[in-house]
């Protein structure tokens, strides 16, 4: 037969908010109100306000990353890449795929945008075959 084994809780009163935690949870927080001398429930405040802000600042990089991403969609000369924060960020999300996370980044999106100016530029050579190709580079 299963042993279920109860949780103990522990209380935190904060004006109309009342919070029922582990009791583990309850001696940290007890714990870390006493170190930095102030009451569990404004510990508990700082923590959700941290949660929060940090939860903000990831929706705001979400959305410089979904703006490059459409940016470089619509045309790769005005398009700024993805750094590599981004591009791991943009991937584990799911907007980009996972195994091209290199070709959304600004290194390779500068190349991508020398390329497009050298054909507009008409630096570039016409399609050739094996053998014209050997002839070209040298044959090895």
């Amino acid at each position: 037969m299963e042993t279920i084994q109860k949780q103990r809780f522990g209380d935190i009163k904060a004006k109309e908010l009342h919070i029922r935690i582990p009791a583990d949870v309850h001696k940290y927080l007890n714990e870390l109100a006493q170190k930095e001398k102030k009451s569990i429930s404004l510990i508990v405040t700082e923590l959700l306000q941290q949660a929060l802000e940090n939860r903000d600042s990831r929706s705001k990089k979400l959305e410089i990353i979904r703006r490059k991403i459409e940016a470089i969609q619509q045309g790769l000369s005005q398009a700024v890449g993805l750094t590599q924060e981004e591009a791991e960020i943009a991937a584990e999300v799911g907007l980009i795929a996972e195994d091209q996370k290199w070709w959304w980044t600004e290194v390779w999106q500068k190349g991508e945008r020398e390329a497009e100016e050298d054909i507009k530029a008409g630096r570039v050579s016409p399609p050739m075959t094996v053998e014209e190709m050997r002839r070209y580079f040298g044959s090895a």
